[in-house]
């Protein structure tokens, strides 16, 4: 008999897995992407710029889905927040790192963050899918 903790705690837990299979996958493709954009603009095309600035996307989105992940419609505001957060502060933080003006910034990675909005669907959708079928397959076989 599945009772009402076990619901909770197992949403949480795809959720959770959710969360963070999605940002690391979003992390290390958010890299390449990152790496590519710096060298067409003639910048540090380093991993070392790259790998800092996706570093503070990441926490930052892991941060912010988790937190909202309690709320309903939760989801679309930790978009929203996480959005806001990542273009604004990442600029800042970019143009440090790779020594450009805030608003050079600003467009380098609102770019980066739009790809990595494209495939960020594209893997949370395949992920929560897998995960539904997994989910769904021991729900089956007990």
């Amino acid at each position: 008999m599945i009772t009402q903790e076990y619901l909770i705690s197992s949403n949480l837990i795809i959720a959770a897995i959710t969360i963070i299979s999605v940002s690391v996958i979003i992390f290390v493709i958010g890299i390449l992407i990152t790496k590519w954009r710096a060298a067409m603009k003639n910048l540090d095309n380093t991993y070392r710029p790259a790998l800092i600035l996706n570093l503070f996307w990441l926490g930052v989105n892991i941060t912010i889905y988790t937190i909202f992940n309690f709320f309903p419609y939760g989801i679309y505001i930790a978009f929203l927040i996480s959005l806001g957060i990542n273009i604004f502060l990442g600029s800042y933080l970019a143009s440090h790192l790779y020594k450009k003006e805030y608003k050079d910034s600003l467009a380098f990675a609102s770019v980066i963050l739009f790809f990595l909005f494209l495939i960020g669907l594209i893997v949370g959708l395949i992920v929560m899918v897998i995960i539904s079928l997994v989910s769904v397959g021991l729900t089956i076989s007990q």
